[in-house]
C-alpha cells in the first residue's frame, strides 16, 4: 500500500463514495417503505368507503305516512307493554 498524497486523497474519495451509497440505498428503502404502507391505507379506505357506498344502496325511503305509520306502530307496542306492565302490579 502506497500512503502518496494522491492515494490517500483517492481513498478519502471512495469512502466518501461509499458512505453516499449507503445513505442513498437506506433512503430509497426507507422511501418504498412509505410507499407500501401509503398503499395498504389507500386499499383500506377504497374498501372503506365501497362498503358505505352498499349500505347507502340499501337505505330504504320514508315519506311522510311511512312516519306517521311508524309512530303508530310505535306507541301501540309502547300501550301494550304498559297494559302488560300494569296488570303483572295487580
Amino acid at each position: 500500500m502506497r500512503n502518496t498524497p494522491s492515494s490517500l486523497k483517492l481513498k478519502h474519495i471512495i469512502g466518501q463514495l461509499g458512505r453516499c451509497a449507503e445513505g442513498a440505498i437506506a433512503d430509497r428503502e426507507l422511501e418504498g417503505e412509505m410507499l407500501r404502507n401509503l398503499r395498504s391505507q389507500a386499499k383500506d379506505l377504497s374498501a372503506a368507503s365501497a362498503k358505505d357506498r352498499r349500505q347507502l344502496t340499501k337505505a330504504r325511503v320514508i315519506t311522510q305516512e311511512d312516519v306517521v305509520h311508524l309512530r303508530e306502530e310505535r306507541e301501540q307496542k309502547e300501550a301494550e307493554k304498559s297494559a302488560r306492565a300494569e296488570a303483572r302490579r295487580r
